[in-house]
Formats: structure tokens, sequence, C-alpha cells
């Protein structure tokens, strides 16, 4: 972890490391920021559910929710303490290795080093910037999966009370209900589209460069490096683990319907139950890349390969340098 003067020293994989780390790093958390002022909505929507008819009612399901909720608190004290754990650490490695930086850096040529105050200067930057990266990462991810888990907590709900309509009135509050979840997924996607997409993509890149450097750091290196992947490949677990969540819950929405008590209605009410069904035949997904791929466990894995095979070919060409 050093200064570079000129951009033509940027050659060793801990300078693109490091800058990735930075630069690419708080330019994502200022689009996350963008993101997240531009759908507060989501928040006053989700108050809208706040209401009986969208709590539990029943023991089984008042236990399925406050589980549910549990996993929403540790997952955000997770990535609030493993962040706060790697701005402590890569502080205070920096301190005991004696370095002016942080992060390797383009030092600006109106920086004058031979004046005392500079580098300090520069250094408590850093710090603050650092400080920022944390902060908006564990924000961003534990909004996300808290929005993820709300949604997966009401669609369980309703389709426990589909099971148990009996009369149309009945049925189109459930249906008034469906319509605002699948108005939330829509909200969620839009959050998280852009700005997860590009976690992921950048993931693979830190994750395959901060291996490599594992694999021939310092031991001192070592007490950040390992950390930092591991906060990384949690939070891309946590997203696609909330994901495949609310796929599987959503799923059994259309059979909840055809498994209710509708076999001695009316006409109108068997033309509800149809088009119902139609809405709900297609899981709720979280679509990432332009609706290339969904957030889901299959991408994780296929995440975890990308990176393996993109960290044997860095190795492989480290190797031959």
């Amino acid at each position: 972890m050093y200064v570079y003067d000129e951009r033509k020293t940027l050659l060793s994989l801990q300078d693109i490391n490091q800058v990735v780390y930075i630069y690419i790093t708080v330019a994502m958390n200022c689009m996350m920021t963008a993101i997240t002022y531009c759908n507060l909505d989501i928040i006053y929507l989700i108050q809208t559910m706040k209401s009986s008819k969208y709590r539990p009612k029943s023991p089984a399901q008042d236990a399925f929710v406050r589980g549910w909720k549990r996993v929403a608190v540790r997952l955000q004290n997770f990535y609030i303490l493993g962040n706060g754990f790697l701005l402590v650490a890569v502080i205070v490695l920096a301190l005991y290795k004696g370095e002016r930086t942080l992060f390797v850096a383009h030092v600006p040529s109106f920086l004058n080093w031979k004046v005392y105050l500079a580098p300090h200067v520069f250094f408590c930057s850093q710090i603050l910037m650092s400080v920022y990266t944390c902060q908006m990462t564990a924000n961003y991810a534990s909004i996300l999966t808290t929005f993820l888990i709300e949604l997966l907590i009401q669609t369980y709900l309703l389709k426990e009370d589909l099971v148990e309509m009996s009369d149309i009135a009945e049925f189109k509050e459930c249906l008034q209900w469906h319509q605002l979840l699948l108005l939330l997924r829509k909200k969620i996607q839009r959050f998280c589209s852009i700005g997860m997409t590009v976690v992921f993509l950048l993931g693979v890149i830190i994750m395959c460069t901060t291996m490599s450097l594992l694999t021939q750091g310092e031991t001192a290196d070592v007490a950040f490096l390992f950390p930092y992947v591991s906060v990384l490949v949690l939070i891309i677990l946590g997203a696609c683990w909330c994901g495949s969540e609310v796929m599987s819950q959503s799923d059994g929405i259309s059979f909840c319907i055809y498994s209710s008590q509708w076999t001695d209605s009316d006409v109108s009410y068997m033309k509800l139950i149809k088009m119902q069904l139609l809405f709900a035949k297609d899981p709720m997904k979280i679509y990432l890349g332009g609706g290339v791929t969904t957030m889901s466990l299959p991408l994780f894995v296929t995440i975890m390969k990308t990176t393996y095979t993109v960290f044997t070919l860095l190795q492989g060409f480290q190797d031959s340098i």
C-alpha cells in the first residue's frame, strides 16, 4: 500500500485491486445513494401494509414472521459489524506498517508532500472516504435484504389467506393484496437492478484480485483481505438467498388459489379466480443485468464458479511474469 505518482506505475495486482476498491467502489456507492433516494416510495408502500389484514393471524404465521424478522436483523448487524471491522483493520494495518496512505492512490499534483500537514490531510481524507464506503455498503445491503424479506413475509401471509378464503369479498381483498405485492416487487426490481448488477460484476473482479493477493501477500495483510472477501461473499449470498426464497414462496400462490373453496361459487367468482391464476402463474423474480438473469442461489453458484475461473487465469498470468 503506497502512493504512485504516475499512472504508468499502475502495473501490479496490488495496485489494481486497491484502485478498484477505493475509486470504483466510491463511485458505485454514490450511485447507490442516488438510487436509494429515488426509491424512498418503497418505504411508503411497505407502510401501507401494516394494517391488521396484512399481519399474521395464527401462531404458526407469527412464528414464521418472527423468524424472518430475526434473519433480517442478523444480516443487518453482520453487514454493519463486518464493514466496521474492515474499516478498523485497514487503519490499524496502515499504522502498523508506518505507511502514508490507507490505499494506493494517485497524489494530486498540487499536493506538496514536503509540507508537514499534507500527508496527514491525505491520510485523514482516505479514512473519511473509507468510512463513507463502508457505511453505504452496509446500508445498501441491509435495505435490499430488508425489502426482500418483507416481500417474502407478505407473500407467505397472502398464501395462507388464499387457502382460507370462502367468499368473493375475501377474494377481492386478496386480489388487492397480490397487486400490492406485484407493485412492491416492481419497485424492488427498480431499486436493485442496476446497483446489484454492478455489485456482482465488481464483486467477481475484487474477489479474484484479493484472493490472488492472499496467496502472495504478507501475513499482516491477511487480517484485512480474508475478512474483506468473506464479507463480500456473504453480501452476495444474502441477496441471492432472499431472492430465491421470494421465488419459492410466490411460486405457490397459484396453487393456493386453486386449492381454495371455489367449487360451489357462482360464475363471476370463478371468472375472478381464473383471472388471478393468470397473474399468479409465474413466480415473482428480481431480474438483474437487464433481464439476463435472476437474483437467486443458482446465480450465486455461477458467480463463485466465474470467480474461481478468473482467479486461476490471474494466477497463471502472475506466474508467467
